[in-house]
């Protein structure tokens, strides 16, 4: 077993699309994991599009995700699974609501993406500031759009309720 005729090959490292979505606007980025850490590798624009309109918003989903697919690296393969930011208001007893599950199926078929999974804003949030500050999150968490107010009351790292 001589190394000599081995090539140092890395180990692959999976790259994922990230769409995060609240009331009329839309943002993709590519991130991996890395020694358990999840790093963002490109960010694309924000991009308005008008709500309950299937085709705006694959427009829109289409123009960041080439937004940032434009600021990865040469060596970095354009991933194909997605993994879905969601607000409260999409969320019916922990899973998608229907309407907007049809809304996203559609739109991962037009884009050719193959979803992997999706986390609710609010809860994505806890997480991060819990990972990063080293204790749970107490406290109230506002998300403020054109149109709506999300609150989420936030006790010991775990959401109580939200409106």
């Amino acid at each position: 077993d001589l190394n000599i005729f081995k090539k140092d090959e890395q180990p692959q490292v999976e790259h994922y699309w990230s769409l995060v979505l609240t009331h009329g606007l839309i943002q993709a980025g590519i991130w991996r994991v890395l020694e358990e850490t999840a790093e963002i590798v490109a960010e694309g624009s924000t991009v308005a599009f008008e709500e309950e309109n299937e085709e705006s918003l694959v427009s829109a989903a289409d123009g960041t995700l080439s937004s940032a697919a434009s600021n990865i690296n040469d060596n970095v393969k354009e991933p194909s699974k997605v993994v879905f930011g969601l607000p409260v208001s999409w969320i019916e007893d922990g899973t998608i609501s229907s309407k907007k599950l049809t809304l996203l199926k559609k739109l991962s078929d037009e884009l050719e993406l193959s979803p992997a999974g999706f986390v609710v804003i609010p809860e994505a949030i806890v997480h991060l500031i819990k990972s990063k500050e080293g204790s749970p999150l107490h406290g109230l968490l506002i998300g403020v759009s054109d149109i709506t107010i999300e609150l989420s009351l936030v006790q010991n790292g775990k959401i109580l309720g939200s409106i």
